[in-house]
């Protein structure tokens, strides 16, 4: 059923994203700095885990030559 697949994959894409947000939300409400880096590199990390796009030249623009 492609509308139950779809319906699944936002769930999971929700559930990353809450993930990110919480940990957000829990370093702006902390005031020591050493556990707020803490929590900022938690969701700093999830975040980089979800890029699914990485660079393969150190030029962008520049995508194939021939």
């Amino acid at each position: 059923d492609p509308s139950g697949r779809r319906r699944r994959l936002k769930q999971i894409r929700h559930r990353h994203l809450r993930a990110i947000a919480d940990a957000i939300a829990a370093g702006a409400k902390e005031f020591d700095p050493a556990k707020r880096q803490t929590q900022y590199a938690r969701a700093f990390n999830r975040a980089n885990e979800e890029s699914y796009v990485f660079p393969v030249s150190s030029i962008p623009n520049v995508l194939a030559h021939t």
